[in-house]
């Protein structure tokens, strides 16, 4: 877990091998890229390619995390102590990185104490390896994010027991991400508050979000008999829905 004090211009967090975001292997310091050395998640995880945008020109793969004086980890970047949320988490993912391909391979018993996420450019999350449930997959998950989307104040709750088996992002468990969820280019995860009910499944939903509707108004609202082009959308889990096309 990254301690709330630690800045990216103070001293560094020597990621080793056999570190975890518990004992960080983060290296804080200004001129530290991901690169040289890379940041050991899990033993042979790296973020190397790791396409986070903290600055506009600023990736993890060329820079290094680049915090303001004032910033600390305890209001920016990723807060994975088990009781935060990632509020604050200022990603700015671009256009084409999404996670298509392997990594982000969150295995079925990791937490975000231990996550060993590798994020490559071009990936989206159609191969996505996260276990939300033992049998469950992110595979058919293609949430496509766009220039503007940022996971700054994404109310995603991180429990202290939960597992990506048990999964973190408010899933209740009997919840399938078979989600095909395109956001547009304007909209923002700003204000997301998916609320999700516990017999329901996304599994069917193709999610098209108009080019007026934000994640903010409205949030994902999962409530019976509407659609996301007319918000709130519920779909009951053994009803199959088609998809959505704007």
């Amino acid at each position: 877990m990254l301690q709330p004090l630690y800045t990216l211009q103070h001293p560094p967090i020597m990621l080793q091998p056999h570190y975890t975001l518990q004992h960080p292997p983060i290296m804080l310091q200004p001129l530290y890229t991901l690169q040289h050395p890379p940041i050991m998640l899990q033993p042979h995880y790296t973020l190397q390619h790791l396409p986070i945008m903290l600055q506009p020109h600023y990736t993890l793969q060329h820079l290094p995390i680049m915090l303001q004086p004032h910033y600390t980890l305890q209001h920016l970047p990723i807060m994975l102590q088990p009781l935060y949320t990632l509020q604050h988490l200022p990603i700015m993912l671009q256009p084409l990185y999404t996670l298509q391909h392997p990594p982000i391979m969150l295995q079925p018993l990791y937490t975000l104490q231990h996550p060993p996420i590798m994020l490559q450019p071009l990936y989206t999350l159609q191969h996505l390896s996260t276990m939300l449930q033992p049998h469950y997959t992110l595979q058919h998950l293609p949430i496509m994010l766009q220039p503007l989307y940022t996971l700054q104040h994404l109310p995603i709750m991180l429990q202290p027991l939960y597992t990506l088996q048990h999964p973190p992002i408010m899933l209740q468990p009997l919840y399938t991400l078979h989600l095909s969820t395109m956001l547009q280019p304007h909209y923002t995860l700003q204000h997301l508050s998916t609320m999700l009910q516990p017999h329901y499944t996304l599994q069917h939903l193709s999610t098209m979000l108009q080019p007026h509707y934000t994640l903010q108004h409205p949030p994902i609202m999962l409530q019976p008999h509407y659609t996301l082009q007319h918000p709130p959308t519920m779909l009951y889990t053994a009803t199959p829905h088609p998809k959505i096309s704007i």
